[in-house]
């Protein structure tokens, strides 16, 4: 995965990633999306996995050919708890 953090003037941090697979992939199912949602996505989206509220955010997804982006399809809106192995 890689990221590129930008300071905004009013104070909010944009985060720009991308997780791509290292073979060829048609029809990820998601995995590459599901990478990085699961590191933000909270309660709005059905996931515990963020612990504050005050985050927001938007989604600009481009996915490559046969990936997907589908949100049920990640860890986090399975409803896990964080003690499960």
């Amino acid at each position: 995965m890689d990221f590129a953090f930008a300071a905004q003037e009013d104070g909010s941090c944009e985060v720009s990633a991308c997780s791509e697979s290292q073979v060829f992939s048609i029809a990820d199912f998601s995995t590459n999306y599901c990478n990085l949602h699961d590191l933000y996505c909270g309660t709005e989206d059905g996931c515990a996995m963020v612990t504050t509220e005050d985050l927001t955010y938007t989604e600009d997804v481009k996915v490559s050919l046969g990936a997907g982006k589908d949100k049920a399809a990640c860890k986090g809106n399975q409803k896990w708890s964080r003690s499960a192995a």
